[in-house]
């Protein structure tokens, strides 16, 4: 559900640091936090946001998937070159799994991203147990006592279908995922593709039966 304050009215530098501290991050991205400040209409009204090569860590990203959440209209994300790993990957899909806009993410040149990153994009796109994306989750800056657990990326906590009260839904308007330059193996990421192509035959098919075309993402 995205039952939340309008992102229009929401100062984004302000939010983005109280994110960070929700995170226990002690410095937040200095290159993120001036953009914020001094361009935040552009994060506003943009359908794509480009964040590659912005070094934000696996941890560091925690914070800006919880930005982005805040963000209805976007469409097109690159987190490329991020050192992010596979609970960076985890996290992101369970904080965006029912984002009204995401259409295609850009995780190229994340080198720890492998097995267990293909496995929560896997669910993120058809859906299922949950289990694939297990993870401790608060919900951010807006409670004061909100802080993640120190975990490390093996000690993984609450499934998300106990979070939510049900199956991880699959996200039909996801239409690319790149993963070049990761460790996922070929064999998932043919899996993730076909997946991808059932998405876009899908809307093809919904857009033919209600005499329309499908919608440009």
């Amino acid at each position: 559900s995205h039952s939340q304050t309008p992102s229009n009215l929401i100062p984004l530098a302000p939010l983005y640091l109280r994110l960070a501290h929700s995170h226990s991050l002690p410095k937040p991205n200095s290159h993120l936090l001036q953009s914020l400040k001094e361009s935040p209409q552009k994060f506003l009204s943009t359908h794509e946001i480009d964040l590659s090569r912005s070094y934000f860590g696996a941890r560091g990203i925690f914070p800006v998937v919880d930005l982005v959440r805040r963000l209805p209209h976007i469409t097109h994300l690159n987190l490329s070159q991020n050192n992010l790993d596979n609970n960076s990957v985890r996290y992101l899909v369970h904080r965006l799994r029912d984002h009204p806009g995401l259409s295609q993410v850009d995780l190229s040149g994340n080198v720890e991203v492998s097995l267990g990153g293909a496995d929560a994009l896997l669910e993120w796109i058809e859906g299922g147990s949950g289990d694939a994306t297990r993870f401790e989750v608060v919900d951010e800056a807006f409670s004061g006592s909100a802080t993640l657990h120190k975990a490390t990326s093996d000690v993984l906590i609450a499934q998300s279908h106990q979070q939510s009260g049900g199956p991880f839904r699959g996200n039909p308007r996801l239409r690319e995922i790149y993963l070049d330059g990761t460790n996922v193996h070929e064999k998932f990421r043919v899996r993730i593709q076909e997946a991808l192509m059932r998405n876009k035959l899908r809307e093809a098919r919904e857009a033919r039966e209600r005499g329309g075309v499908p919608q440009k993402r």
